[in-house]
């Protein structure tokens, strides 16, 4: 638990840090990060619940390219099958997109 409360402050802390920035370009426009409690049916047993409300980007996910990959000519869930994904090349590129450092004339994050 202490895990995924520590995951959820940092994701919440990196959009928050990144608005200014690159909010709503690079990255989905930040909307706020929220925590409530939820009734759990059970006599003074309440579930907590961490929300981050983020901009809906429209376009096909990564998880949308991969799930038919994984899928068998049955529609069954079996190994993944490389020969279905985007060429290896385009999906490198992709990552090498993602984990290159963007300078702005706007300033640092933090």
């Amino acid at each position: 638990m202490l895990r995924a409360d520590c995951d959820y402050s940092l994701e919440a802390w990196a959009y928050k840090m990144m608005q200014p920035v690159i909010g709503g370009t690079v990255v989905p426009a930040y909307f706020g990060s929220w925590t409530f409690s939820l009734d759990t049916g059970r006599p003074n047993q309440q579930r907590w619940v961490r929300m981050i409300l983020i901009e809906l980007v429209e376009g096909e996910s990564m998880l949308d390219m991969m799930l038919p990959a994984t899928m068998d000519k049955h529609g069954e869930k079996g190994v993944v099958d490389y020969s279905r994904l985007p060429p290896e090349d385009f999906r490198l590129r992709v990552l090498q997109n993602i984990l290159k450092p963007r300078s702005s004339s706007r300033g640092r994050l933090g």
